[in-house]
């Protein structure tokens, strides 16, 4: 899958500029948001994460969620009684626009 590997590169990237440890869990759960674009709970994220055998704790999931929250990867809505997650553009990253994904995305500079 091209986009899969795309944006698997373009985290790697992103990462390694900012001397940031490229933990498994924060890609699974930047992955589990960009392909399935609707608001989710750091509850769901980890019961379907799990379902899928990823070796994860709930603590994992949202220290995930925190930091790409905090890098500006997610949007995270707080008005109901759980906080819902969804995944947002990063202009800041590089990278080949994804087709088919509008929702969510990256940008790539084309040399």
């Amino acid at each position: 899958m091209e986009s899969l590997e795309l944006l698997t590169e373009a985290f790697h990237k992103y990462c390694k500029s900012r001397d940031v440890r490229q933990s498994g869990i924060k890609v699974l759960v930047l992955l589990k948001l960009w392909f399935d674009p609707v608001y989710k709970s750091a509850d769901n994220i980890f019961v379907e994460l799990k379902n899928t055998g990823a070796n994860c704790t709930a603590a994992s999931i949202n220290n995930a969620l925190n930091w790409l929250l905090a890098e500006g990867f997610l949007i995270k809505d707080s008005s109901l009684r759980k906080a819902l997650y969804y995944c947002q553009k990063k202009e800041s990253i590089v990278l080949l626009k994804l087709p088919g994904e509008t929702s969510c995305g990256f940008v790539r500079k084309i040399q």
